[in-house]
């Protein structure tokens, strides 16, 4: 755990054109969190991937996991 990581988002199930996630989180107590799965939201598919893009200075977008993965997140 980093704690400048933060929840963005858990993927409840995928269908051909929609994925259903969760976005909000509720205290579970004791300084901890946990998703709020009465929450749900459906989004097409173009949607969710905008949820997880971000942008860069260049002006492209790229998947906030594949910057993770190449370690280019930053913590400010």
């Amino acid at each position: 755990w980093e704690d400048h990581f933060c929840p963005v988002l858990v993927v409840l199930s995928v269908a051909k054109d929609f994925v259903t996630i969760c976005r909000k989180i509720k205290d579970a107590g004791d300084d901890k969190w946990t998703w709020d799965l009465t929450q749900p939201e459906i989004l097409s598919r173009a949607d969710f991937i905008k949820k997880l893009e971000h942008g860069r200075c260049g002006g492209d977008h790229s998947w906030a996991v594949r910057e993770f993965e190449h370690g280019c997140v930053s913590s400010t």
